[in-house]
């Protein structure tokens, strides 16, 4: 079975859509707004960032993610007012399904999808933007009731 193509296009341009707001509810959103975009069990991986004095961390879940979100924000590193901002670019997105279809005729529903994103973030936006970080994010998605959310990210510097 295979995925239908219309429906494999639309998740690709929903999951484009979650890294979009992803990266702008970091920057100008409220952390309720920047959670929505995780499943409630999400697991976020992020190493040392040495140039932005960020340490390492694993969490899972969104209580676990806000508070790294907090930590940051108290930091001076995202959300308003910071004048950061995260760029994602250079995005391949493979859709999948998770579930088989029950009929030989019908396909597959598109429920997963993978990225590897490339990202700069900027500090200091407001006056002299500055490359403070480079990367990749290998995220998982996943489509639930409502719409497609983040279910897993791996950031990778450099």
């Amino acid at each position: 079975m295979t995925i239908d193509p219309v429906e494999a296009v639309a998740a690709q341009f929903a999951v484009r859509n979650v890294l979009a707001r992803i990266a702008q509810t970091a920057d100008t959103g409220t952390i309720e707004e920047y959670l929505d975009n995780f499943t409630p069990d999400a697991e976020w991986v992020m190493p040392d960032n040495p140039s932005l004095g960020v340490a390492g961390s694993v969490r899972s879940g969104h209580a676990e993610i806000r508070a790294g979100v907090e930590e940051r924000r108290g930091a001076g590193l995202q959300g308003p007012g910071s004048y950061s901002r995260h760029m994602v670019q250079t995005i391949a997105v493979t859709v999948e399904s998770a579930t088989s279809a029950t009929s030989a005729e019908s396909a597959e529903s598109a429920d997963r999808a993978t990225a590897r994103t490339y990202f700069t973030y900027f500090t200091d936006t407001l006056l002299a933007p500055k490359l403070a970080s480079v990367g990749q994010y290998d995220d998982t998605f996943v489509r639930t009731s409502d719409g497609w959310k983040l279910s897993r990210r791996e950031i990778t510097s450099g």
